[in-house]
């Protein structure tokens, strides 16, 4: 997959500063920039990551182990500015033995002190009915946005998003599934809505079909947290944003005309063709485009960005990239792998692997974009969650030995 390749080696000045990590200069074949150049990057060997050493790189501040034998689980969603764990709590999921239904009496909220602090029950629980579905969220550090649904299905088609910013002690209801005159592709649904904070906005794509027999697109759209407007369109054609500074990173879709609704259930989503920029004006520039040679099995990951940062994954690589200085560093993942819970906050990068079992590898990765230092925690019980603002890295773990088990939140803080 590289060619060129050239061995150099860094080194960081100082004692408190970490080990910058070794890498290899090469030519990615698949990659291309936008003016069609090859991506120059730097190889780093995750075998030559640094052992993260609790009360030394980092200090655990919380976790969320009081649940995990209870008849509550709590599932993180982000963190605030002072390291408070933002997420959902299920309770009592189970059948109604009066009515026969589903009910789940889950809340949203931040856990402070090792109680759970749940937000006011909204206005208008989704379509009025008990079941409540929280499917994912974001936090900047002081507002908060999720997802909810009163769909039992895991692909649910009905949603409405929420936000609570920080100056406001009742959730607001941002915009729902129903808002929108053109008709959302039911088999995707909720599931597919991921939102993204970026300033005073929050972001998500949707997939859309206008027409019983036009083509299937995806669309970014975006609406402000305080609510004061409807939703707007971003982009079309794009998937996934990820939140930078001055734009929101997404995937490039080129829509399949050919392809029928039946067919694109099957296959959930096509591939990307690169990654483009979209600015606050909706002007979208491509930066990353696949070559035309590339094999036809080649696929991107997950995504996530912070500052000028976009990292993901591609064809068995983990790639971060300055997106202003184009320095690209990557990572080669294990055999037959996959990469999962990847997040980036400020200056810090962090993710885990899996096996094709669905077993975690043992390892979350923590590296930091501005010394270019590679660090591992070794932890066994991986669960393959993670979050993180500023220097709050959060990851999940489960207990191996107990099926009946939640996952748990481990909450740390990162020294530079």
């Amino acid at each position: 997959m590289f060619a060129g390749t050239a061995a150099l080696a860094l080194s960081a000045c100082g004692s408190q500063v970490p080990e910058a990590a070794p890498y290899l200069q090469a030519e990615h074949e698949n990659l291309r920039w936008s003016d069609g150049s090859k991506v120059k990057l730097n190889r780093v060997d995750l075998q030559d990551a640094n052992k993260a050493i609790a009360g030394k790189d980092f200090t655990e501040v919380s976790n969320t182990q009081q649940w995990a034998l209870g008849d509550s689980s709590f599932g993180a969603m982000g963190l605030d500015a002072n390291g408070n764990l933002f997420g959902s709590m299920v309770r009592n999921q189970g059948i109604d033995p009066a009515t026969n239904a589903l009910t789940a009496g889950s809340m949203v909220g931040t856990v402070k002190n090792g109680k759970f602090d749940a937000f006011p029950l909204q206005v208008e629980p989704p379509n009025n009915e008990s079941f409540r579905q929280v499917i994912a969220g974001d936090s900047d550090g002081k507002n908060f946005v999720w997802v909810e649904t009163a769909d039992t299905s895991i692909v649910a088609s009905s949603w409405v998003l929420y936000s609570k910013p920080a100056k406001s002690h009742e959730p607001i209801r941002l915009a729902s599934s129903a808002d929108d005159s053109k008709s959302q592709v039911p088999p995707l649904g909720a599931s597919d809505i991921q939102p993204v904070i970026r300033k005073d906005r929050v972001y998500w794509h949707e997939t859309v079909q206008t027409e019983a027999d036009s083509p299937i697109t995806s669309r970014m759209r975006s609406v402000d947290l305080a609510g004061t407007e409807s939703p707007r369109d971003e982009a079309n054609d794009v998937a996934y944003p990820a939140s930078l500074d001055v734009s929101m990173a997404v995937f490039a879709m080129t829509p399949d005309t050919e392809q029928t609704q039946d067919e694109f259930a099957e296959s959930l989503f096509p591939q990307p063709s690169g990654i483009s920029l979209v600015d606050e004006l909706g002007n979208t520039t491509e930066l990353l485009k696949v070559a035309a040679d590339s094999p036809e099995d080649s696929h991107f990951g997950m995504m996530r960005g912070s500052g000028n940062t976009v990292v993901f994954s591609y064809n068995g690589e983990t790639l971060i990239v300055d997106t202003l200085s184009r320095q690209v560093t990557s990572f080669e993942e294990p055999t037959d792998s996959n990469i999962t819970g990847l997040a980036q906050c400020g200056d810090l990068s962090t993710w885990a692997y899996m096996d094709v079992s669905g077993e975690l590898l043992g390892k979350q990765y923590v590296y930091n974009v501005k010394d270019q230092s590679l660090r591992a925690v070794e932890e066994p019980k991986l669960f393959g969650t993670s979050v993180c603002h500023d220097n709050y890295l959060a990851w999940s773990v489960h207990d191996v030995e107990n099926d009946g088990a939640f996952a748990t939140e481990i909450v740390t803080e990162w020294k530079r």
